[in-house]
């Protein structure tokens, strides 16, 4: 998942699709997200 977020960090990335993978990611989680995940993805969206 580290990989996936610094791809998404690329700037060469569509917006729309960093979206995309973003939402895809979080539906593959489980659905018992802990609070390090929880962190994760915000650092992930605040980087987008």
């Amino acid at each position: 998942m580290f990989l996936g977020l610094l791809f998404l960090r690329n700037s060469a990335v569509p917006l729309s699709l960093k979206g995309l993978l973003v939402v895809t990611v979080v539906l593959a989680q489980p659905m018992q997200p802990t609070i390090h995940f929880n962190g994760s993805l915000l650092a992930a969206a605040g980087w987008i």
